[in-house]
């Protein structure tokens, strides 16, 4: 009996190993934890993240500023990572942004793109769609007072003994009439996402269009 019970466990935590394994410990080329130097040439082009708590530095791919080793990926036309102060990476991100839209004409491209690349990524990498979770945050910019809400399937994962997050969003920007959506797939480091983005963005129910073209100044 003890023997049988090994083994199950055994089996099982060969599973969650398998599991992991299939699961990225890099995004666009840019391995998580490495430290930034090795894709871009300047440190001192970054600059200190004052929308997250903490000393978070973040670092964007530009036509004057091109990353190296980067891997691009025609679904997206913006690239960034986030370091810590000694400059290990802790976010790799990419980002697709689609034309802004009035309430009366707008159209969620994006939430159709992220539920088309979840399925194909949970494809991709060998996992069980139902273990991509979704959340729903709300960000009020500091500085522009714009409204931020966003969509994200996310998944949870152990590699190499660090604890990580994979999301596929979607980021909507309400201001008057006007909405934008953007398309964001990024890799976290689930210690700097509790710690630091989370201490910004407050977790929301589910939403849907109605919510994001009502008229709600006011309320």
């Amino acid at each position: 009996m003890k023997k049988l019970l090994a083994i199950l466990v055994l089996g099982l935590l060969w599973c969650n190993v398998g599991f992991a394994d299939n699961l990225p410990i890099k995004l666009f080329g840019i391995t998580i934890y490495d430290n930034a130097e090795k894709y871009v040439e300047d440190l001192n082009k970054g600059e200190i993240d004052k929308t997250r708590p903490g000393d978070t530095i973040i670092f964007w791919d530009k036509e004057d500023f091109k990353f190296k080793n980067l891997e691009r990926n025609t679904n997206f036309d913006k690239y960034y990572l986030r370091t810590n102060e000694k400059y290990k990476i802790i976010t790799v991100g990419g980002s697709k942004y689609f034309d802004l839209r009035s309430t009366s004409t707008f159209q969620n491209v994006c939430s159709v793109k992220r539920i088309n690349l979840t399925k194909s990524l949970a494809k991709y990498y060998g996992v069980d769609q139902s273990r991509f979770v979704s959340r729903y945050y709300k960000y009020v910019s500091p500085k522009t007072k714009t409204t931020y809400l966003f969509e994200s399937s996310q998944i949870y994962y152990t590699k190499k003994y660090n604890k990580l997050i994979f999301s596929v969003g979607c980021r909507y920007g309400k201001k008057n009439e006007n909405i934008s959506q953007t398309l964001i797939v990024s890799l976290f480091d689930q210690n700097y996402w509790k710690n630091s983005t989370l201490k910004s963005w407050e977790k929301i129910k589910p939403f849907d269009d109605s919510l994001l073209t009502s008229d709600l100044q006011g309320f």
